[in-house]
């Protein structure tokens, strides 16, 4: 495994890049800006190509925010604006998105600059970011030492795993939010690609974003289905004048999926290793036959088609523009706090948190 350190600037921060790259040539970045996967490249004709949304520059995430491959939280997605409570004691978690509360707040894990270390094994190298996140930081209780743990290994695994505890009781529910198009170029759509989602139930959401309650069953709704890898992503897209749920979210998918089967706690990385379990999720690239599997112990996957242009942003060489990456963003449903039979976030003194998805890729 080559392992390669490089010095960056964001904003005023010196942050670093850790470059590795296994014997089949898949190459991962990780920074400590946000504890992110910041490339994940294969090589090809054409050199090497990028299988994930990557900044061009990095100065651009102070200005657009993108999350693109951050670790966000403490809680990952929308919660809103209703009262909240935890035991005896009333949260008010700062917004920033209106009234809402989106992805841990304004200056959220996703822009902290992590600690790190790197641990290195003969088949495997791990990339392990830490840091504290002080009582009261975007509204939310307790002292939360966190731990980001990305690995990669000789059979194309990558695999992100969560530790945490608090000194209070606490919300948590991170996730990776890594935007995959595998036609290697950021300017081609992800229309092409198709999803398969092991999921027989969805959450539905109002036009805010935020959950409606309750979940749907998909044998109701087959245009918002994913069991099946007999359509493209364009296909799904182009129902929003039939299914309401992708009209109000700009025209495509921003919804959870309930997996039907998540894998045993902490046992993501063995199983997409082994592959002794099918994936909860694949992605595929018909053309090229690119292709990544997806094994989590979380409840639910929110699926991301990227709906919408950020005006300005330039990948590459050109603006972004929309349904440029799909995300698979593994957590406990969103907005979990409002509905509690979604799940539970809660994190407390006596009960450390842990958590692990696995990203398995062949080209």
């Amino acid at each position: 495994m080559y392992v390669k350190e490089i010095s960056k600037n964001f904003t005023d921060k010196k942050v670093t890049e850790i470059l590795v790259e296994n014997k089949q040539g898949l190459r991962a970045s990780f920074c400590t800006l946000g504890a992110r996967i910041s490339d994940l490249s294969i090589p090809s004709q054409n050199g090497r190509e990028s299988l994930i949304l990557s900044l061009t520059n990095l100065e651009d995430e102070a200005t657009y925010h993108t999350y693109y491959g951050a670790t966000v939280g403490r809680v990952a997605g929308r919660i809103g604006p209703e009262p909240l409570s935890l035991g005896q004691q009333a949260l008010t978690l700062t917004p920033n998105e209106g009234s809402t509360h989106l992805h841990g707040g304004p200056e959220g894990l996703d822009l902290a600059n992590w600690d790190y270390e790197i641990e290195e094994g003969a088949d495997q190298v791990s990339v392990i970011f830490s840091l504290v996140d002080p009582a009261g930081h975007n509204g939310y209780p307790g002292n939360l030492s966190a731990r980001v743990i990305h690995s990669l290994d000789q059979d194309n695994c990558w695999t992100v795993r969560y530790e945490a505890s608090s000194d209070a009781t606490s919300y948590w529910n991170p996730t990776n939010h890594v935007y995959f198009n595998l036609n290697g170029n950021a300017q081609a759509p992800i229309t092409n690609h198709i999803l398969q989602v092991e999921a027989s139930h969805m959450i539905p959401l109002t036009p805010a974003g935020l959950t409606l309650g309750g979940t749907w069953a998909l044998d109701q709704h087959p245009g918002l289905d994913l069991r099946l890898a007999d359509q493209t992503l364009g296909q799904v897209i182009d129902r929003h004048n039939q299914e309401e749920q992708l009209a109000i979210r700009g025209k495509g998918l921003d919804h959870a999926y309930v997996l039907d089967a998540p894998v045993p706690v902490g046992q993501a990385h063995a199983l997409g290793h082994g592959q002794e379990v099918a994936p909860q999720g694949t992605l595929t690239e018909p053309a090229s036959g690119r292709q990544v599997k997806v094994w989590t112990d979380r409840p639910c996957a929110v699926i991301y088609t990227h709906n919408h242009q950020v005006p300005g942003l330039v990948l590459g060489d050109k603006e972004q523009v929309p349904y440029i990456g799909v995300s698979f963003e593994t957590q406990v449903a969103p907005d979990a706090p409002h509905h509690p039979d979604m799940g539970s976030i809660v994190l407390t003194p006596d009960q450390p948190a842990l958590s692990e998805t696995c990203f398995k890729l062949t080209w």
